[in-house]
């Protein structure tokens, strides 16, 4: 299934709404798409660093690539996408800045080894979480507290939410090591600053995108009232006002992560006999969503945006990402060569 990749114009790796998977899993999805070299860097609690790297010097897939990431992408999807962005191997696309959560703890049961008598007399004690370790990119900077930071940054509807460590009490500041040696992706790399411009321009020119960033302005300041009105005409009113912010929407205050991407939609693209109305359904949906639009347009993978549709990936705790079968960006899937990066966007 992953051999595929290779015939692909360009793939979307979906890491929105995602805080799952392991440090293993993680360097094994950034080793997908890298030659070899350090993916994350691990501090323990006593000081020492380990760094842990891909020793596969195999591609499976060299081509263009998006990561879509939002406030909800936490842990191993961060490990993730700051190893693709030091690498300069994908384009990081999303919210202001990630989660945040760049620490290992585990959870000690208090009442796990106590005698049966002493339980008795006690009853159950709780148990402690303590922080054991500490993430740091291979820049050396921490993904703790900030996050990672997108490329290109786009409004979204719940950028008014308080979610990040960052917004936590007490939470582990942010801070740095030493770098690690590493070379970034040899193939050709992309116009970074031309891409940023034009997505810049086309939010700031979309009517959508704009819809977007006034709803969201909008609850931030609802959010931040302390005193509502309780007259049956102000609440009306407010009711009528709501309303209309999501008939504004065009159907983009649903949550990118229910609907078109939930586990049913999905399977029912698998196995050799899937439903062929199942999978346009699942297309069509997926095409509605704004941020797979702007990532298709950003990096310009298809050639005509109306009718082919790159891969998008849908991890469920991030790394059974690659569980589902594939699905071909257009309905002739032996047509993949018509899809190809503007070549505007790549340096020579």
């Amino acid at each position: 299934m992953v051999r595929r990749f290779n015939r692909l114009a360009g793939i979307i790796l979906d890491l929105r709404n995602d805080g799952g998977g392991s440090l293993v899993d993680a360097v094994n999805i950034a080793g997908l798409f890298i030659k070899s070299g350090p993916v994350v860097q691990v501090k323990a609690s006593n000081g020492k660093i380990q760094v842990l790297e891909d020793d596969d010097t195999h591609i499976e897939y060299s081509g263009p690539l998006v990561v879509l990431v939002n406030r909800f992408s936490a842990s191993a999807s961060e490990i993730v996408a700051a190893a693709l962005q030091d690498y300069k191997r994908a384009i990081i696309v999303g919210g202001e800045h990630t989660y945040g959560k760049g620490t290992v703890q585990i959870g000690i049961n208090l009442t796990k080894n106590l005698r049966a008598s002493v339980v008795r007399e006690l009853g159950d004690l709780g148990g402690l979480q303590l922080t054991l370790e500490k993430f740091y990119r291979i820049t050396g900077g921490s993904t703790q507290y900030k996050g990672v930071t997108p490329d290109i940054v786009l409004p979204r509807l719940s950028q008014h939410l308080r979610s990040g460590e960052k917004y936590l009490d007490h939470s582990l500041p942010w801070d740095q090591i030493g770098p690690v040696a590493y070379t970034s992706f040899y193939g050709k790399s992309v116009k970074l600053d031309k891409i940023q411009a034009m997505s810049q321009q086309r939010v700031k020119l979309e009517p959508e995108w704009q819809t977007i960033a006034k709803v969201a302005k909008m609850a931030d300041k609802r959010g931040r009232q302390t005193a509502v009105s309780l007259k049956l005409a102000d609440m009306r009113q407010r009711m009528a006002e709501a309303r209309a912010e999501r008939k504004s929407l065009r159907g983009q205050s649903r949550s990118p992560q229910t609907g078109p991407y939930d586990d049913e939609a999905l399977s029912a693209s698998d196995g050799p006999d899937m439903e062929k109305d199942a999978v346009l359904t699942w297309r069509e949906e997926l095409d509605q969503d704004l941020y797979v639009q702007e990532a298709k347009i950003s990096l310009s993978i298809c050639k005509d945006h109306d009718t082919q549709l790159s891969i998008a990936l849908r991890g469920l705790g991030c790394f059974s990402v690659f569980s589902y079968r594939l699905l071909p960006y257009s309905e002739n899937s032996g047509n993949s060569e018509a899809a190809v990066v503007h070549p505007d966007l790549i340096n020579p």
